[in-house]
C-alpha cells in the first residue's frame, strides 16, 4: 500500500501541516488532532566531504570525487564522517529535539553522518530506548555512472557493525 501511495497510484493518508520554530505552536491556527504523528526532518550536520570541498574550492580547484578517478581524492570522502563542526551542529541539535516530545521511532539515512547526527542530536531519546531504524529512501541520490563518492556508503553489514542500536536490517539493502 506504501509504495502504491508513493508512486502515486493511490491517494495518500497524510496531510502536512506546517508549524511555527516554536514546538506546539502551529502556525495555520490551529494544532494537529489528537493522535496526529509528528515528523520532525533533521539535515546532517557538516560532514568531511563538505570541508573538503570548501578547501578545493578555496585552492582554486574543482573537487571531483567520483569512482573513475578514485586515487585523486581522500578514501575518507567513501560515506564521510562528521567534522568536528558538524558534530557541534548535531550537539547544538539536540537542544532543540530535547524542547520537542519525546519521539516514538527514529529515522535515519545509512549514510554515516545522517547516523552520526541523529545519535548525538537524539542520544536522550537513544538513551531511553526509542528504537532506531535506517532507510535507504532518506538518503541522497546516488544517480549516473559516475556518482560522487560521498553519496556511497558502506555495507549494511558494517554500518551494523559501526551503529548496533540501529536497526540496518529491514531496509538498507
Amino acid at each position: 500500500k506504501q509504495a502504491v501511495e508513493f508512486v502515486g497510484l493511490r491517494k495518500q493518508r497524510f496531510t502536512l501541516h506546517h508549524t511555527s520554530d516554536k514546538p506546539g505552536e502551529a502556525t495555520q491556527g490551529k494544532s494537529p488532532s489528537t493522535g496526529t504523528k509528528r515528523i520532525y526532518l533533521l539535515r546532517h550536520g557538516e560532514g568531511e566531504h563538505n570541508a573538503w570541498r570548501a578547501a578545493e574550492f578555496a585552492a582554486g580547484r574543482t573537487p571531483n570525487a567520483k569512482r573513475h578517478n578514485v586515487g585523486a581524492w581522500p578514501a575518507e570522502l567513501h560515506d564521510p564522517c562528521l567534522t568536528a563542526k558538524g558534530r557541534a551542529d548535531a550537539s547544538a541539535a539536540a537542544a532543540s529535539a530535547r524542547a520537542l516530545p519525546r519521539p516514538s521511532l527514529l529515522v535515519t539515512s545509512p549514510m554515516r553522518r545522517a547516523v552520526q547526527t541523529m545519535d548525538i542530536a537524539f542520544s536522550d531519546a537513544l538513551a531511553a530506548g526509542v528504537p532506531a531504524v535506517a532507510h535507504e529512501l532518506c538518503r541522497e541520490a546516488f544517480h549516473g555512472q559516475d556518482p560522487s563518492v560521498y553519496d556511497s556508503r558502506l555495507g549494511r553489514d558494517e554500518l551494523a557493525g559501526l551503529f548496533p542500536h540501529v536497526d540496518f536490517s529491514e531496509h538498507v539493502l
